[in-house]
């Protein structure tokens, strides 16, 4: 819009008389840049009117009762024609020459002035405020019986004045009330204007930022967001419905709130602020892939409990002494075999720590790139992201690394808790070794031994059950249980992998199983493969058909990962569901 040049501003006056309409259909000239339209209609009809109509407008002018009506029935601005001192001196001026007692009665916009003129002239008018249309007609017939003998009010205060034998003075508006409401009118919109263009430049500055913006309304209602949080519902998945809690959260506490919401090992921080008239602004950062890539490390959000089954007494000594170390935020040393549940143990301690709300990240120390190993892990141990970490695969690393890591222990001053897995073999040898054995100290203020399966035999059958119904949740499964006999072979295999090899076969078995009971003789042959299994070249022959020549090599590769699905599909290239389903076909 070129200088000088003023835009058409579209209103809709609605009029509570229609006296009132003619003067402002006579006053339209003097206003060239007001698009005006008047209809005329009282308190409820003139909300009608504006709740039906106010999409085509800039704003809404009416008066009294009327427009304190239309602003509670519709979002845009409304401006109220003023009662001035000059109307009320006019009306009372004309009551005067109406025989007997008068009374003002009408909403506080009507009534506050006419009760401070009436006040300064020494007039002896009763003053009556009212707060809604139903009170009027007892307020009146109570005048009536006082012997009041006519009142001035409002439109709806004269019609009822009329049923009730009353007589009614309506205070008029005059032009320079209306003309002063015109003005009121040029001057919001051009504020208006304003803040429109001030959001707009915002909006220019957010929509390139990688940070994801919204405005929640109390409702949960995004009212505006940038390309960025357009993008994060796709990331969040179901946890995007969280954001609307959060704001809510923060709407009701009118209380800055910072959370961590997570999604496929993914954390995204998320900062909640109270805005203006019950809205509320989200703003979500990706704290991991924004300060650093993933290799190595596994973030969880940690809601169930963790399944560390059986009730032998060695486990239930494990339960005792997590639920005893779990409170504090000192450091703990988990020691046992591979495959025993030491990630379990440690998700179950961080379940029940005071940091439970916050990730749960789990740190596969050699699976980061050495050159930046050091400076990662001081980068991770020092986050407060994180609620716990967990240091795994710790036999994997050099001396140097374990120096290393001791340097960035004795030298963090913030950060996560530090739980630690470990096996006894190398525990007994890093425990030889001044330098290694202060690592240990700092690792371990309190050490938790994990017994290996073998040495709780008796929780076999519970572990065996527990992981049949965890299959045929994942897999849709129709197995029912073991045959007794099966059930034995599982008792008297040692174990070496624990419960990881006994979960392997456990999924073996359901493949290899038609029925709903797993059979004896099919017990037999996966733990025959487990006792013969070895890492040589598998030689097989081009016969059969494609389907069957691809179903012996995924049978063969499953049989070189010890039946660990997870590593055969990752191995082939395909997830679990195919593997699962091209097994079962």
């Amino acid at each position: 819009m070129a200088k000088g040049e003023h835009m058409t501003i579209k209103i809709l006056f609605i009029a509570p008389y229609n006296g009132l309409k003619e003067l402002v259909n006579g006053m339209k000239g003097n206003f060239p840049n007001l698009d005006i339209d008047v209809l005329v209609g009282d308190l409820d009809e003139g909300a009608r009117f504006a709740r039906q109509t106010y999409e085509q407008y800039d704003l809404i002018i009416s008066r009294g009762g009327t427009a304190q009506f239309i602003k509670q029935s519709v979002p845009i601005p409304v401006v109220e024609v003023k009662v001035s001192g000059y109307d009320v001196l006019k009306v009372l001026t004309l009551a005067e020459g109406y025989p007997g007692r008068t009374a003002i009665v009408g909403f506080s916009n009507i009534s506050e002035g006419a009760r401070t003129i009436a006040a300064l002239l020494d007039l002896d008018i009763k003053t009556v405020e009212i707060n809604s249309s139903a009170e009027v007609e007892t307020t009146l017939k109570d005048l009536q019986k006082e012997g009041i003998k006519s009142v001035i009010g409002d439109t709806v205060t004269i019609e009822t004045a009329k049923k009730t034998g009353l007589n009614g003075i309506l205070i008029t508006s005059g032009s320079e009330a209306v003309s002063e409401s015109f003005q009121e009118a040029i001057h919001i919109n051009e504020l208006l204007n304003r803040l429109k263009e001030e959001i707009q430049q915002y909006k220019k500055l957010l929509i390139h930022e990688k940070n994801a913006y919204m405005l929640f309304d109390s409702k949960g209602n995004v009212i505006e967001q940038n390309q960025a949080s357009e993008q994060l519902s796709e990331k969040l998945g179901r946890e995007f419905e969280q954001l609307k809690q959060y704001a809510l959260e923060s709407i009701q506490s009118n209380n800055t709130l910072s959370k961590i919401v997570m999604n496929n090992g993914n954390a995204f921080e998320v900062f909640s602020s109270p805005f203006k008239d019950d809205l509320c602004w989200i703003r979500v950062t990706d704290t991991i892939s924004g300060e650093q890539d993933n290799q190595g490390i596994r973030v969880e959000d940690i809601t169930d409990r963790m399944e560390m089954i059986g009730s032998s007494s060695k486990i239930q000594t494990v339960h005792e002494q997590i639920k005893a170390t779990a409170s504090h935020t000192a450091p703990i040393l988990l020691i046992g075999e591979k495959g025993v549940g030491k990630l379990t143990a440690a998700k179950e301690i961080h379940r029940h720590s005071p940091l439970f709300h916050l990730p749960f990240a789990t740190i596969l120390c050699d699976a980061i790139p050495s050159k930046e190993w050091k400076t990662k892990m001081e980068s991770i141990l020092s986050s407060n992201h994180f609620g716990t970490c967990y240091l795994t695969n710790l036999e994997s690393l050099s001396t140097d690394s374990l120096k290393g890591l001791l340097q960035v222990l004795k030298n963090r001053k913030t950060g996560p808790r530090i739980l630690s897995g470990i096996d006894p073999d190398k525990y007994e040898l890093l425990n030889q070794e001044s330098t290694t054995k202060e690592l240990l100290t700092e690792l371990a203020a309190y050490a938790i031994e994990l017994p290996s399966l073998k040495d709780r035999t008796e929780d076999i059958e519970s572990w065996a059950h527990y992981l049949i119904s965890y299959h045929n949740t994942e897999f849709g499964g129709q197995i029912v249980g073991f045959r007794e006999s099966a059930l034995s072979l599982l008792k008297e295999f040692d174990w070496p992998g624990n419960i990881d090899q006994l979960n392997a076969a456990i999924e073996q078995l359901i493949v290899e199983t038609n029925g709903y009971h797993i059979e004896v003789e099919t017990t037999e042959k996966v733990i025959q493969n487990l006792r013969d299994h070895s890492k040589q070249n598998v030689h097989f022959p081009l016969k059969g058909t494609l389907e069957e020549i691809e179903k012996e090599i995924i049978k063969a590769v499953l049989k070189e990962e010890n039946y660990n699905k997870s590593k055969t599909a990752s191995r082939l290239g395909i997830n679990r569901s195919t593997l699962w389903r091209k097994l079962q076909s």
